[in-house]
């Protein structure tokens, strides 16, 4: 960033940084010491950053980090000057241990607590004193002291068993349903630290208070604090009555015993689709073909649809799973997520998603997410293209969109009207679309040598081309038969049913929401495409083909076609 902007910024914060550094030093010198050091590790990162789009969020995680590093040397400085000032009979190893559980279970005390206890153990203040300087009953101080007490010595005897060997909670696939927010932040923007997502977790089955959470995850209960105003703030965590916290947040988590069990669910009902509803499938897009398939001999191109090289057996892995993604989804669950959708400070409104691995899974194990994206465009006087796409494991493209995937498609739309002409000045867009799969040719093609200008003329598009508008097509296809509404709604029940044990009380609605529609769910799609490959309906895609397989461009002008 300027200079100049880092230097005013820094400027107008410099009393927001202090009063943060006040409230929770409570000491004059130890604030000024805390709020410098705040203001030398935001100004650095200021100056490194590009951008930042929200300055008072960004200070002020940078002022939570600086707080709690500082609070993590002063307990170590701590722990080292009372070792030190122990009589050397008494320095054993077991007293060692026993001072530091005793002072971990101080560490999970509630702020209030804390200070009593410090005050009263370490200052040597009567209870009379504290009562005055904290400004509070002195019967308050005589029930938190007992209630202190009590806390470490449960803490103490049970030696934290439960915790000590407990791994840090890790969410993966973090991310959000519904509208999302227009700054270019998501879910983990909000939930990026190890403690954030472990206090998450820690009230997701039940609620409980920050001390009840400072002793599950085993941290002091001051970094709860910060970490549960935040998430609260924000809409992740909601506060209950009883001072309790909960989470809003749909985790799921993913355990082999469940895996199995939806497996063999998935395969039954795929196996099912296969039988009753793809064969009428194939005939109608064979019966469109044929009605429009009116091209001259040898060239791939049709009035309605296009396939690349006539190539149907990669025409229908896009059409079945487009298909079965429109036509099976029969109910309208929008309406019942809706009611769960939380309206965010960020502008979002929408529901919070995270998956949780079991303990048989690493990070790279974690179940392909399987699903559907579509892209458009449209000039200042008409609509133009959309492109629909599905992701999963048979496809081996980036998996992830990224704001340039619009403009590929543009190029290769102005690439088939003709707008893009192969000469050296449109060298770097064709060599893109080369790279996607979007074009391919029958010669094989050195992209060194098209740097350099020589293009091939025997290019072709690599993926499916429609004429029709997707709800044009989907008229085309067969209807969903009776027998498969009745059979998706014992579906959407046996999936629910072998899931719901793992989603605590409150999130069990949601649950039986989100397992709405499951005949035309990515999952059931990938079996579908699986079962169509065992019986011999579909057949292996060549290398090529898995870049553009599960795509169909919708394009507005027919002559791209003819």
């Amino acid at each position: 960033m300027d200079k100049n902007f880092v230097d005013r910024t820094i400027t107008d914060f410099t009393k927001k940084i202090y009063s943060f550094a006040l409230s929770k030093t409570m000491d004059i010198d130890e604030a000024e010491e805390l709020a410098a050091k705040i203001t030398f590790v935001a100004y650095k990162a200021l100056l490194k950053a590009d951008q930042v789009h929200n300055v008072n969020s960004y200070i002020y995680r940078i002022a939570r980090n600086v707080y709690a590093q500082s609070m993590i040397e002063e307990k170590k400085d701590r722990s080292i000057l009372s070792q030190l000032s122990l009589p050397k009979e008494e320095n054993s190893l077991v007293r060692d241990l026993d001072l530091d559980r005793i002072r971990k279970d101080i560490s999970y005390l509630s702020k209030l607590q804390r200070e009593i206890v410090v005050m009263y153990y370490f200052q040597k203040y009567g209870q009379n004193e504290i009562a005055n300087r904290l400004k509070i009953d002195i019967r308050t101080v005589r029930w938190h002291l007992l209630e202190a007490r009590n806390q470490i010595k449960d803490g103490f005897l049970e030696n934290q068993k439960e915790t000590n060997g407990k791994k840090d909670i890790i969410l993966s696939r973090m991310r959000q349903s519904g509208k999302l927010s227009p700054l270019p932040i998501d879910m983990s923007f909000y939930l990026y630290s190890s403690i954030a997502q472990n206090i998450a977790y820690a009230v997701y089955h039940e609620p409980k208070t920050i001390v009840e959470i400072a002793r599950e995850i085993n941290v002091p209960a001051a970094f709860v604090e910060d970490e549960i105003s935040y998430l609260v703030n924000n809409g992740f965590i909601n506060k209950l009555p009883g001072k309790r916290f909960q989470t809003n947040i749909y985790i799921n988590k993913i355990n082999k015993e469940n895996d199995e069990k939806k497996n063999k669910i998935l395969s039954k009902y795929a196996k099912l689709v296969c039988d009753i509803y793809i064969p009428s499938l194939f005939d109608a897009v064979n019966d469109l073909l044929k009605s429009d398939n009116n091209s001259k001999e040898n060239i791939p191109l049709f009035k309605k649809l296009y396939t690349p090289k006539s190539d149907f057996n990669f025409l229908m892995w896009s059409v079945v799973t487009f298909a079965c993604w429109k036509v099976l989804c029969y109910k309208d669950e929008l309406n019942d997520l809706i009611k769960f959708m939380v309206k965010r400070k960020d502008g979002g409104e929408n529901i919070a998603m995270a998956t949780v691995l079991d303990s048989f899974q690493t990070e790279d194990m974690v179940c392909y997410e399987h699903g559907d994206l579509i892209s458009g465009y449209s000039s200042p006087n008409s609509f133009q293209f959309q492109v629909w796409r599905f992701f999963s494991q048979f496809d081996e493209r980036t998996k992830k969109s990224n704001n340039t995937d619009i403009f590929t498609f543009e190029n290769l739309y102005d690439f088939m009207i003709g707008k893009i002409k192969r000469d050296f000045t449109n060298i770097d867009r064709i060599i893109n679309l080369y790279e996607k799969g979007y074009i391919d040719s029958d010669k094989r093609i050195n992209l060194s040598k098209m740097e350099k200008g020589k293009i091939s003329a025997d290019e072709y598009v690599n993926l499916v081309i429609s004429a029709l508008s997707a709800d044009e097509l989907v008229s085309k296809f067969p209807k969903i038969p009776d027998e498969l509404i009745s059979l998706g709604n014992e579906f959407d029940n046996d999936m629910f049913n072998i899931q719901k044990d793992s989603f605590p009380e409150h999130k069990r609605d949601l649950c039986k929401v989100m397992n709405l529609n499951s005949l035309s769910s990515g999952q059931t799609r990938v079996h579908i495409l699986q079962c169509l490959l065992d019986k011999g309906f579909l057949k292996p895609l060549k290398k090529n083909q898995k870049l553009t397989v599960n795509m169909i461009m919708f394009a507005n002008n027919s002559s791209i076609l003819e």
